[in-house]
C-alpha cells in the first residue's frame, strides 16, 4: 500500500484534473517500437508538460517549462514550486526532450540571449489542421483537446513520479481511461488480456488496441500496482477455471491485505440466508412428496402380492413379474430444461470440451477462456492441436503464454507426428532387443 495517508482511492474528479488524448496508448506503442522498452522518463516528462499546458487551458504554447521546472516543479510568480516535478535528472530530461522533439510530440524553444546559460524550454507540438501530413514525422502533433480526451486527477502525477515502470503507469491510466472516459463512476473490471489487447464488447470485439504490452508484462505491472494500493482484484470462475479481474482502488472500496476486493458483507449474508430458506422449503417439499410416493409404491406391491396368492378378484397374469418400480422423487421434481430456440442456440458461444479444459489447467491457464472459445468455434482442431503442442513442447517455461500467442497469431495448426510401427522402423535391429547380437 502507499505510505502516504492522503491517497484513499480514486474517484471521478470534478475539479483538479487534466486531459490526456484518447490515442494516448497508441502514441506510446509507437514510441516503444522506436525507443525501446525503457521509456518511463519520456512518459513522465511529456505527461508533466501536458498537465501544465492542457491542464491550465493553454493549448497554443504560451506556457513553456524549463528543464529545471520539469525536474523539480513548475515555478510561480513568487518563485515557489507548484509541485515536486518529475524527479528526473537533468541529463534524463535533456535526452527525453530531444527524442520527444524528434518524434514530433514536443517543441523546444532555445533562449540565446544569455550565452552563458542558453536556456531551453518545452511545450507540446500542436498539429496545424490545414497542413498536409509529413511522411518524415512519426507523429504529426496534438490537436486542441476540446474533445476526444479523458480526465486524469492531478494527484496522479505525484503518485506516478515514484513509479519506475512505464508499464505500471500506463496500465493504471488504461483503467482510468475506461472508468471515467466511458462514464463508469464505479470503474471497470478488466482481465490481463483486455488490458494488453483491448477491452472487449460482449460480442468479442475490442474497444481499442489496449496498452500494447504482452501479457507477462501486464502481470508484473498489475502486481506492482496492487502492492502500491492503486489497483484491486477479484476472483472469477468460468468453466472450472479461475482467473482474476482488476479495477482501480476507488474510494469506499473494502480490500484485504492482498489487495482483493471484498463484497458487502451484509448483502452477502442476505443472499446466503435467502438460499438457506429456499433450500429448506424445497427440501421439506421433496421429503413430503417422497413419503407420498413410497406409500403409493407399498400399496401397489401389496396388491401385487395379493394377486399372486389368489386373494381378491384380480386375474392371475394381470401384473407381470418385475413390473413394480418405486417412483423416483428426484426424477419427478427435477426441473425441466429450458428450451432455447434454434436462433438463440446458434448465437451462443461454443462450449469447450472437458479434454481441452483439462489441458488448460495442466498448462497453468489463469485467464478468461472467452478468447479460446472464439477460436474454438471457428476451428476446434486447430485449438486442440496447439494445446497439445504447448503441453508436449520441451523447454517451455510459460506454456499458457505460448498457447495464447500461437492462437492469436493465426498460425495454422502444427502437423501431428506420425509414429512408425515397429515393422517399418529400419533401426529396430540396431536399437531393439536384438542389437547386442549384431557385430
Amino acid at each position: 500500500m502507499l505510505n502516504t495517508p492522503i491517497f484513499e482511492g480514486f474517484s471521478e474528479p470534478e475539479e483538479n484534473w487534466y486531459r490526456l488524448p484518447n490515442n494516448w496508448f497508441d502514441i506510446w506503442h509507437l514510441v516503444r517500437q522506436e525507443y525501446g522498452p525503457r521509456f518511463a522518463a519520456l512518459l513522465k516528462m511529456l505527461e508533466y508538460i501536458l498537465i501544465h499546458t492542457w491542464g491550465a487551458g493553454r493549448f497554443n504554447g504560451s506556457v513553456q517549462l524549463s528543464a529545471n521546472e520539469i525536474r523539480s516543479g513548475r515555478r510561480t510568480q513568487k518563485d515557489k514550486r507548484l509541485d515536486q516535478g518529475t524527479g528526473l535528472s537533468e541529463n534524463a530530461v535533456r535526452k527525453a526532450g530531444d527524442f520527444l522533439c524528434r518524434f514530433g510530440l514536443l517543441e523546444i524553444e532555445q533562449d540565446n540571449k544569455d550565452q552563458a546559460r542558453r536556456l531551453r524550454s518545452y511545450h507540446p507540438h500542436m498539429k496545424i489542421q490545414h497542413d498536409e501530413p509529413n511522411s518524415d514525422e512519426s507523429f504529426s502533433g496534438f490537436t486542441s483537446p476540446t474533445q476526444s480526451y479523458f480526465k486524469v486527477p492531478k494527484i496522479w502525477i505525484s503518485i506516478a513520479s515514484s513509479i519506475k515502470s512505464a508499464a505500471t503507469i500506463l496500465v493504471i491510466e488504461y483503467l482510468i481511461r475506461h472508468a471515467w472516459g466511458y462514464h463508469n463512476p464505479e470503474g471497470v473490471w478488466l482481465t490481463t488480456d483486455e488490458i494488453a489487447h483491448g477491452r472487449q464488447y460482449k460480442d468479442g470485439h475490442r474497444y481499442d488496441n489496449g496498452t500494447g504490452f504482452d501479457v507477462s508484462t501486464i502481470h508484473r505491472a498489475l502486481k506492482e500496482a496492487v502492492s502500491l494500493g492503486l489497483v484491486v482484484w477479484e476472483e472469477k470462475f468460468e468453466a472450472g477455471i479461475s482467473f482474476r479481474r482488476f479495477n482501480l482502488l476507488l474510494k469506499g472500496m473494502s480490500v484485504n491485505a492482498q489487495g482483493q476486493h471484498l463484497e458487502d458483507a451484509s448483502g452477502a449474508n442476505e443472499v446466503v440466508s435467502d438460499l438457506i430458506d429456499n433450500s429448506s422449503i424445497s427440501f421439506d417439499e421433496d421429503v413430503k412428496s417422497t413419503k407420498e410416493d413410497t406409500a403409493c409404491a407399498k400399496e401397489v406391491v401389496n396388491d401385487a402380492n395379493k394377486a399372486r396368492s389368489g386373494e381378491g378378484h384380480t386375474l392371475k397374469n394381470t401384473h407381470q413379474r418385475h413390473s413394480f418400480k418405486t417412483p423416483s422423487s428426484m426424477q419427478q421434481f427435477r426441473k425441466p430444461k429450458s428450451q432455447k430456440s434454434k436462433s438463440a442456440r446458434d448465437d451462443d458461444v461454443l462450449p469447450l470440451p472437458g479434454k481441452l479444459l483439462d489441458m488448460l489447467r495442466e498448462m497453468g491457464w489463469n485467464d478468461s477462456i472467452g478468447s479460446i472459445q472464439k477460436h474454438y468455434a471457428s476451428d476446434p482442431k486447430r485449438v486442440m492441436a496447439w494445446a497439445k503442442c504447448a503441453l508436449e513442447k520441451p523447454g517451455l517455461t510459460r506454456r499458457a503464454g505460448y498457447f495464447r500467442k500461437r492462437l492469436d497469431s493465426g498460425e495454422s495448426a502444427p502437423k501431428a507426428k506420425i509414429e512408425k510401427s515397429q515393422s517399418e522402423d529400419r533401426n529396430r535391429y540396431v536399437s531393439g532387443k536384438y542389437a547386442d547380437f549384431l557385430d
